[in-house]
């Protein structure tokens, strides 16, 4: 009983940090292309804002998640990352066009960042709903 307890906090915190790790990373590691010369914004870069947004609205979710001390609520916080995700999957490329060149960094580095990225917080929410939702005996 109590290595799961553990288990679910350790689950909880692994995804606070790797949203916090989306969040800042579409700002600071893996961002979309620089601004043109005029000084305006190409489409990768709103696709990166609003990753950004969906990532901060995952780390209040897993604030709140690690907060919690029933398994259910903590299972209720966890599954309402699971939308947000995906929404952070598919911003880039799929409800907001990137650039047309492969070559361009919002291709080439910040969309597949993103894409990983989701896709292990997805792998984790799922070892995380199986923690907390399984049974005691």
């Amino acid at each position: 009983m109590k290595s799961d307890n553990t288990a679910s906090n350790l689950l909880s915190v692994l995804l606070l940090v790797l949203s916090i790790f989306l969040t800042f990373g579409t700002q600071f590691l893996f961002h979309a292309c620089s601004p043109m010369e005029d000084g305006g914004y190409m489409l990768c870069h709103w696709a990166q804002r609003g990753v950004t947004g969906a990532g901060a609205v995952l780390v209040i979710l897993y604030i709140f998640c690690v907060a919690a001390k029933d398994r259910k609520v903590r299972a209720a916080f966890i599954t309402a990352g699971i939308p947000v995700t995906i929404l952070a999957m598919l911003f880039p490329d799929v409800l907001i066009s990137m650039c047309m060149s492969d070559s361009m960094r919002c291709q080439s580095v910040m969309r597949p960042a993103v894409f990983a990225a989701g896709c292990v917080i997805l792998i984790i929410t799922a070892v995380s709903l199986l923690v907390n939702l399984r049974r005691r005996k």
